[in-house]
């Protein structure tokens, strides 16, 4: 229990103000897919891996807030559970030989 409430007071000293953002950000949860909503630099910091998504409930229900990538490995060190999305790919990702590895996907691809 002192583990997780440790990852619930980083996660709230260190969000990020997300009240302006204005673009959706998909991402995975449980299986079933999630969207945020962040600014365009906040979007780009995500892809990058600076930022991440930690999650945690509280009484009004389950929230999702982007930490800095430094807070996050913190976080996820006292209990995974927390870390929802972590931008970078896999490192077994990028080693798979892809057949559409030729196209390009559009950075402003939202789903």
């Amino acid at each position: 229990k002192e583990l997780a409430a440790q990852a619930k007071q980083l996660i709230d000293n260190n969000k990020q103000d997300r009240t302006q953002g204005e673009h959706p950000y998909g991402f995975v949860y449980k299986k079933k897919v999630k969207k945020i909503f962040v600014t365009e630099a906040q979007k780009k910091q995500l892809i990058l891996g600076q930022l991440v998504i930690a999650t945690y409930v509280t009484n009004d229900g389950r929230k999702f807030e982007l930490v800095p990538g430094p807070v996050g490995e913190k976080i996820a060190q006292r209990d995974a559970s927390f870390i929802v999305d972590i931008g970078l790919p896999a490192e077994s990702d990028k080693n798979v030989d892809d057949s559409y590895a030729a196209y390009q996907v559009p950075d402003e691809l939202t789903w």
